[in-house]
């Protein structure tokens, strides 16, 4: 599912210095939120976070879990995971031979219940930067 998205602008104006009662535009600030999805994985299951981008060289992509634990990051055309947090080392990939196709998408590995949050995929390229949100909920469902 994605949220909707909403295109918001906002104009700071101030009053002029020589006190007069005019008013003129200080600056102005584009603000565009996010691509958003929700993810619903099944507990000790594996998922993909899906995340995609207009095709370009020089691809980085950035994986992070709250904005703050790297989860997964690969530029120059393979993996870097020297700052990976601990509790995601090998639980994660790419789809390797579709990123020059615009698949940033995460293989996530074993979910559990505190793999639940929201993901932030940070994609690079030389013509575009692009940030795409996924909110992964992890469920336990029993069967019959």
């Amino acid at each position: 599912m994605k949220a909707q998205t909403a295109l918001s602008f906002f104009l700071i104006l101030i009053t002029s210095l020589s006190g007069s009662q005019g008013i003129f535009p200080l600056a102005f600030f584009i603000y565009v939120p996010m691509n958003e999805q929700i993810v619903i994985g099944r507990l000790d299951e594996d998922i993909i976070l899906p995340s995609s981008f207009e095709r370009g060289s020089e691809v980085v992509i950035h994986w992070k879990y709250q904005d703050s634990y790297k989860v997964h990051s690969y530029y120059k055309g393979s993996d870097h995971l020297e700052s990976q947090d601990p509790r995601y080392a090998n639980r994660t990939s790419l789809f390797y031979n579709e990123i020059q196709n615009g698949n940033a998408s995460l293989f996530f590995r074993r979910v559990s219940l505190l793999d639940e949050g929201i993901y932030t995929c940070y994609v690079g390229t030389a013509i575009q930067v692009i940030t795409n949100k996924v909110v992964l909920k992890v469920g336990v469902f029993l069967t019959p």
